[in-house]
């Protein structure tokens, strides 16, 4: 009877088993195939991952969800870009909102770096891991081009000229230099057109690039070969698989944790002690006198310090990621410890003390923006009229042709005048050097057109190596003895 009724009750609760399961077998099993149910508890104890996948993860989630909000805002238009980033200043945590999403895209960058060397380090892109490595390593550049299309976005001058020297280092690639420069910036120049390609970028192509590639790196992770396990010895490894951990609720309540002591940290520090940066607005026609990278290219700014040819020192920037995506293919050794990998602990070290060594520089080293003879008279002679002819008295401005870069013997002009003149010298040399001119000329004229009232007209003459005509640019502002207001007009030839 005991048995009977056992088996009555053993069969009732299959039968409900089998009822809940025909009622819900999608959702039953989409659930089950996300996670696995239990975990070797080697794999994913804090000392082996760092947690450093999950943090990724979690940070991209931010990144996301931040950034749905802030595009109710945002207008993507250069006239408009600025003012509606301004102004999140008066919507209800809209700054708050901002913050985040800055915040949140540095950690990004940093925790999937982190988790990459990480990866190197234990030997876990080895063997069947071969392709989880390589979707891991796509999705970490995606990453880079995420934080680098967001970065001029907020369309202050150090984000606009900051992707226009970096945009301007694929058109030294040949054959296609031009062609990527016209599909990123949509014209010569950085404008409406290319602001609107940088949004669609960030906003569209790049998470639609991401988030499928996201899913197939997980599902790797997650079912088919799971967390690499710790460097250990033999008879730790084998304990450690055989004793298992349940994703409920050790695993869900630990991560869930994580996640709340994570936000709560994030929404702390950009409460009380970050605020995203935002300079003056974008002004394409006031280029500034050097430009800074974001912190996660502030090697390749450094790079481009020591190589200032740009074909080299691009080539220089893409190959180690190349070599990033190979790198299983040609460290075949099946062995892990990081003490029986000389060569290839050697060589990370050596590279990560390179990268430390040229971030370190770039920080130091500003990138001189290669300017355009248009582009830097009109940051000599800007159209508000506050330049460098302005910051001069009326009466150190020696009436005369000056020649600027010459040597002054026989001529007496002023102190002040002499170090203007010297200064535009070293502008217009460092432009003449970065636009390879085979000739280039300059002269400032002052003359008096009235009583009070001087003429001041800067003309540079240059003749590129392909050329053999010579063009010439000239700008021209007035000044006022009786005052400071200055009117200025301009001619190109």
């Amino acid at each position: 009877m005991y048995n009977g009724d056992f088996f009555q009750s053993s069969l009732r609760g299959q039968q409900r088993v089998e009822a809940k399961s025909q009622v819900l077998p999608g959702i039953s099993s989409f659930f089950f195939h996300l996670r696995p149910r239990h975990y070797p508890a080697g794999s994913i104890q804090f000392s082996n991952t760092l947690y450093l996948g999950f943090f990724t993860a979690l940070f991209l989630a931010v990144e996301v969800v931040t950034g749905i909000l802030l595009m109710v805002y945002y207008t993507p238009t250069p006239a408009s870009a600025y003012q509606s980033v301004q102004a999140l200043a008066l919507v209800p945590f809209g700054q708050l909102l901002r913050d985040l999403h800055r915040l949140g895209g540095d950690l990004l960058v940093l925790s999937a770096f982190l988790h990459m060397v990480r990866v190197a380090i234990s030997g876990s892109y080895k063997g069947p891991r071969r392709f989880t490595w390589l979707t891991g390593s796509v999705l970490f550049f995606l990453v880079l081009a995420l934080a680098f299309s967001g970065y001029l976005l907020p369309w202050d001058q150090l984000s606009y000229w900051a992707v226009t020297v970096g945009t301007g280092l694929f058109g030294a690639l040949p054959g296609i230099g031009s062609w990527l420069l016209e599909i990123l910036r949509g014209g010569p120049e950085i404008g409406a057109g290319g602001l609107l390609r940088f949004y669609v970028l960030h906003v569209v192509l790049l998470p639609v690039a991401v988030l499928p590639l996201l899913a197939v790196h997980y599902y790797r992770v997650a079912r088919l070969h799971g967390i690499s396990p710790p460097i250990c010895t033999a008879a730790r490894r084998n304990s450690d698989n055989l004793r298992t951990v349940s994703l409920w609720p050790t695993v869900a309540v630990r991560e869930l944790q994580l996640t709340l002591l994570t936000l709560f940290l994030l929404i702390a520090i950009v409460a009380f002690a970050y605020d995203a940066p935002l300079g003056e607005p974008a002004n394409p026609l006031r280029t500034p006198s050097h430009i800074e990278a974001p912190w996660f290219f502030l090697w390749a700014q450094g790079l481009l310090g020591i190589c200032p040819a740009t074909l080299p020192a691009l080539v220089l920037i893409i190959t180690p990621g190349l070599l990033l995506l190979l790198l299983p293919w040609y460290d075949r050794r099946q062995r892990r410890p990081f003490g029986q990998r000389p060569w290839f602990a050697l060589a990370l070290l050596v590279s990560l003390c390179l990268l430390l060594v040229l971030t370190f520089l770039g920080a130091r080293i500003q990138q001189p923006i290669s300017h355009s003879p248009e582009t830097l008279l009109d940051a000599l002679v800007p159209v508000d009229g506050h330049g460098p002819l302005h910051t001069l008295a009326y009466d150190e401005l020696t009436l005369g042709v000056h020649t600027v870069g010459s040597v002054r013997t026989d001529t007496k002009i002023s102190s002040g005048l002499e170090q203007l003149l010297t200064f535009i010298d070293s502008r217009l040399r460092g432009a003449a050097e970065s636009q390879r001119f085979s000739e280039s000329s300059s002269v400032l004229i002052i003359e008096t057109i009235q009583p009070e009232v001087k003429r001041i007209t800067l003309r540079q003459s240059v003749r590129l190596k392909d050329s053999t005509a010579a063009r010439t640019f000239e700008r021209t502002v007035y000044r006022h003895g009786f005052g400071e207001t200055s009117l200025l007009s301009g001619a190109k030839k």
